[in-house]
C-alpha cells in the first residue's frame, strides 16, 4: 500500500458523530517552502458516494481562513468546529453505493496550475 505524503497533518477528536452534534479537530500545515505564501486556505465538511451509478459530491459546511493566519500558524495547531445539520444524509455502506463524509483542508497557491497541499480524514454520521 502506497501512502501520499502530505505536509497538512489532519487530527479529528471522533470519528462518529450524530446528527446535530459538533465535530472538531485540528490539523498542522508543515509545508516544503515556507517562504510560499498560500493564496486560500479552507477547512471543508462534506459528503460523497461511489459506487454504481454517477457518485456525488456536497460540501455541507466550510471555514475560510486568511492565508495570512495560515502563515503564523506554520507548524502549530489551528483548530476547527463544525455543527452536523439534522437534515443531511448519514453515512451508508451498502452493497451498491456507499455514502462517506469527511473532513478536506486544502491549501491553494498562487499560479498558473493552482498547486494545493491537501488533507483528508474520513469521520460517519450516526442518526
Amino acid at each position: 500500500m502506497t501512502t501520499l505524503k502530505t505536509p497538512i497533518e489532519l487530527h479529528l477528536d471522533c470519528d462518529e458523530v450524530r446528527l446535530g452534534e459538533r465535530l472538531s479537530g485540528y490539523f498542522i500545515w508543515q509545508p516544503e517552502n515556507p517562504d510560499r505564501c498560500p493564496k486560500k486556505a479552507t477547512v471543508s465538511i462534506l459528503w460523497s458516494t461511489e459506487g454504481r451509478g454517477k457518485g456525488d459530491r456536497q460540501v455541507i459546511n466550510f471555514q475560510i481562513l486568511d492565508p495570512n493566519m495560515v502563515m503564523n500558524l506554520i507548524g502549530r495547531k489551528h483548530s476547527f468546529s463544525f455543527e452536523i445539520p439534522l437534515d443531511v444524509p448519514i453515512s451508508y455502506d451498502g452493497f451498491l453505493f456507499r455514502l462517506m463524509w469527511a473532513v478536506e483542508v486544502k491549501i491553494t497557491f498562487p499560479g498558473l496550475f493552482g498547486d494545493k497541499d491537501t488533507a483528508v480524514a474520513s469521520f460517519q454520521v450516526l442518526a
